[in-house]
């Protein structure tokens, strides 16, 4: 992962179904995959997202957005994990971690309320 042009493939297990998410190669996600494998409980906001506060501050390279995209993983402030179900227009800031590879399968597995997501770096 030494090159920085180089896409970083995770994956996200749901109920025993594993999904894969590629994500951008950047200090970011070079610091959140070192704290992998991790299971987190995302809990439900606002009918469009999952989220988790993480334990450990990351850098941060937020932008003001103008669209979410359903299957969008991001960074909200410093430490709030955020995967997106619903595609809706924004205007809050995020640092662009990646986005999962099959938006409509994941979509679907995550139901309503709180999920267990576990991620890892894909072998």
């Amino acid at each position: 992962m030494n090159n920085q042009n180089e896409e970083i493939k995770i994956n996200l297990t749901i109920n025993n179904k594993t999904f894969s998410a590629t994500l951008e190669n950047n200090v970011t996600t070079r610091e959140l995959i070192s704290m992998f494998p991790m299971t987190l409980n995302m809990s439900e906001l606002n009918s469009n997202e999952k989220y988790n506060y993480l334990d450990t501050d990351l850098t941060t390279n937020s932008s003001r957005q103008s669209r979410i995209n359903a299957g969008d993983i991001k960074l909200y402030g410093s430490n709030c994990l955020v995967v997106f179900y619903e595609s809706f227009n924004t205007s809050y800031s995020y640092t662009n971690l990646g986005t999962v590879d099959d938006v409509d399968s994941f979509v679907s597995e995550l139901g309503n309320g709180s999920v267990t997501i576990t991620f890892d770096v894909a072998q």
